[in-house]
């Protein structure tokens, strides 16, 4: 793979990370099994499936088809021939081979489907098998939102929920369909909540219409997306009372292969009533094979469990700021294709929060602003200015409580060194009471450590978060005698916080 790596010395090549990847390539698809149902034939490896278990899903996909060319009212298989189902035991397996890590996509023109084996949920969703079809059927458009929105529609899926279950969601997530912005928000926002909503409005656009119409009004909105973005906001079905919204979301079921050493267990939510956990922080490594997504970060779990005796890991992603001024934040997981999938994306998150869990570690889910400026000093100058940056740092938290939700992470952190913020408490209060609509576990915020005592809104949260950098001593001759009295100090004075709030 010509793996080069940053050394004391310099770039040097770097055998360890070095691999045959047309060999690995060859060694997988030697081990596939091909199982044809209709139209589709299901490829996946041996290890994964059965030959009983294998069929059976071959079948209920060529059910879903059926289904789906139903919704767009054709009888048969326009443009013809088998769609080919490639199957994943996890993300890694399928951004190796294809350099995409989303849970599905389609490879239209060569008639594929590419997929992650979840436990509990081995069709997936059907949106790869609904771009084909659509495809087929001659829909076409250059407009990303309005191609996702009618895959989202015809599956009437997305992480398993229906349309009318994430109706009832989105505005929890901060999205407002009413806008008229949504073809912007869309390319700003992860398709973690962008897609369902873009299905809304394309449900919203259609007007229960049936049958050759839906093409009809589908070809029609390619001509002028951003006019059935605008009409489509203004249907009724979209202004929803979240008051009735259930509290809940959707979640990953888990990869089909297990994570090796797993003890199968599966666990209650994290309480503090419970021993405190050890913990560390994993950091993600840039790259596909030693990222989140990688079989190496998986050892490593194991590692930190079973020689580390570690509890609990803490998995942070990141959002980059240009300056300390400046209310924009950079997302990663707006980087999508197969050149970003070594990013800290959604899916990478999705992965080793898995794992972790497989393996009973609890994890605590951690998004951190860094950039140019330190997030400490992140403020605004005037109220305006104020109202942006909450606005956008909203988009941000909830975006990672959804996640933590998904992944099942055992504590979300709502924020990290926010220092300059920590006087608004109106709108940390408002951001808190959000996060609790959508992420049902303990919530903490992680204060700087000259900043605890200057949070009027501790009692908002469940736990006290510190992150604890505070100076020992002065001098290069400090003791540690006077080392240790500082930090006995600095104990003392938290112990003094928990119990007045």
């Amino acid at each position: 793979s010509g793996e080069f790596r940053e050394t004391d010395h310099g770039w040097a090549y770097a055998p360890l990370h070095d691999e045959d990847r047309l060999a690995l390539l060859e060694s997988y698809e030697a081990g596939l099994g091909s199982w044809v149902a209709g139209d589709i034939d299901l490829r996946a490896p041996r290890s994964l499936l059965g030959d009983e278990e294998a069929m059976t899903l071959a079948v209920s996909l060529n059910d879903r088809l059926g289904i789906l060319r139903g919704r767009l009212g054709l009888a048969d298989n326009p443009g013809g021939g088998t769609i080919t189902v490639w199957c994943y035991p996890d993300f890694e397996s399928k951004a190796r081979r294809t350099g995409i890590a989303l849970l599905e996509h389609a490879d239209v023109s060569r008639s594929e489907v590419h997929r992650v084996l979840e436990r509990g949920r081995p069709a997936g969703d059907g949106l790869a098998e609904a771009e084909i079809v659509l495809s087929r059927a001659g829909f076409r458009t250059d407009a990303e939102w309005l191609l996702t929105g009618a895959r989202v529609w015809l599956a009437d899926s997305w992480l398993g929920w229906s349309l009318d279950r994430w109706r009832d969601r989105l505005p929890d997530l901060a999205f407002d369909l009413s806008s008229n912005q949504f073809p912007d928000l869309y390319q700003q926002q992860s398709y973690f909540m962008t897609w369902p909503a873009a299905g809304l409005l394309v449900r919203a656009g259609l007007n229960d219409q049936t049958g050759p119409k839906i093409l009809a009004r589908l070809t029609g909105a390619s001509r002028d997306p951003d006019g059935f973005a605008r009409k489509s906001a203004l249907v009724r079905d979209i202004a929803i009372d979240t008051r009735s919204a259930p509290r809940e979301f959707p979640r990953f079921g888990g990869f089909m292969a297990p994570t090796a050493s797993s003890d199968g267990i599966q666990r209650a939510p994290w309480t503090s009533a419970e021993e405190p956990l050890k913990g560390l922080c994993l950091a993600h490594d840039h790259g596909i094979q030693d990222g989140y997504l990688s079989e190496r970060a998986a050892d490593n779990l194991v590692y930190l469990r079973d020689d580390v005796h570690a509890t609990a890991i803490s998995v942070s992603p990141f959002g980059y700021i240009a300056g300390a001024t400046d209310p924009s934040i950079q997302h990663p997981y707006r980087l999508r294709g197969p050149a970003d999938d070594g990013e800290e994306t959604d899916e990478s998150l999705v992965a080793i929060t898995a794992h972790a869990r497989e393996l009973g570690l609890r994890v605590l889910l951690a998004p951190h602003l860094w950039g140019r400026a330190w997030c400490g000093n992140w403020r605004a100058d005037d109220e305006a200015g104020w109202a942006r940056l909450f606005a956008e740092y909203r988009r941000f938290a909830l975006h990672y409580a959804a996640l933590a939700a998904y992944t099942g992470a055992d504590l979300y952190q709502v924020g990290k060194e926010l220092k300059a913020t920590a006087g608004r408490e109106r709108e940390w209060r408002e951001l808190i009471a959000a996060v609790r609509a959508i992420y049902p576990g303990p919530i903490t915020y992680g204060a700087n450590w000259d900043e605890y005592d200057h949070i009027a809104w501790w009692d908002a949260v469940d736990l006290i978060g510190i992150n604890q950098y505070r100076p020992v001593g002065t001098g290069m001759g400090i003791r540690p005698e006077e080392m240790r009295d500082s930090m006995r100090r600095a104990a003392d004075e938290l112990d003094s916080l928990s119990e007045r709030v």
